[in-house]
């Protein structure tokens, strides 16, 4: 089984290591974290690829079970969700269940996706539920999408390459990248939701500085 728990990481943070920790814990699998190369519908990334690779392979020098794959950051295309994980099924046998997170912020616009019918072809969606976040929100065509393909079995996911869904109940601590771009600089009590060694890289290197923001 894979795991990609994907994100922009500009910067890693606590949030992010929870959701990561609570999948290892459910999954019993290493989590493999994809951060994105160049977003095709936001607007890029404050700090470079490399800065962002740098932090997070500092966040997660003592998360054993974390990985991470640079796929998107050594691309110099748009990082599109459905090429990515296609990319990363045919490294792997046929056979592999592959598992892709995605927060219920994000799925209620799945179907807004370039493709987005073609990516449960490549992989299971996991999605972490959101507080305030409701089935209702969901378009008809995504609802209609979803009926026959939520399971609560997580077995049948370790044994099946791709095509279903699968909810996760879990709330991370109320913190977001965009936050700690905006307040770190003006705010030192936003380091605490940042690792030591990567608040100190973000000092250092004079990160996220109001004139970057």
């Amino acid at each position: 089984m894979l795991i990609i728990f994907g994100g922009t990481f500009d910067p890693i943070h606590n949030g992010h290591l929870e959701i990561a920790t609570k999948l290892y814990n459910t999954f019993n699998q290493d989590i493999t974290l994809l951060p994105i190369g160049i977003p095709p519908y936001k607007t890029s990334p404050v700090t470079t690829p490399h800065q962002r690779l740098d932090m997070i392979n500092l966040a997660i020098q003592s998360y054993p079970y974390l990985k991470v794959n640079t796929v998107e950051l050594d691309s110099d295309e748009y990082s599109y969700t459905y090429k990515t994980i296609n990319i990363i099924r045919r490294s792997v046998q046929p056979t592999t269940p592959i598992l892709f997170i995605i927060g219920y912020d994000s799925f209620v616009t799945f179907d807004n996706w370039d493709n987005w019918r073609d990516i449960l072809s490549f992989c299971h969606l996991v999605v972490v539920m959101r507080h305030g976040y409701v089935d209702d929100m969901l378009s008809r065509e995504l609802k209609t999408f979803c009926q026959d393909k939520h399971t609560d079995d997580i077995k049948m996911l370790k044994n099946k390459p791709h095509g279903n869904i699968y909810k996760i109940n879990f709330t991370p601590q109320d913190v977001s990248s965009t936050n700690i771009r905006h307040n770190i600089v003006h705010d030192d009590s936003y380091r605490k939701y940042l690792d030591g060694n990567v608040y100190k890289y973000i000092v250092m290197n004079n990160l996220y500085t109001k004139s970057l923001i």
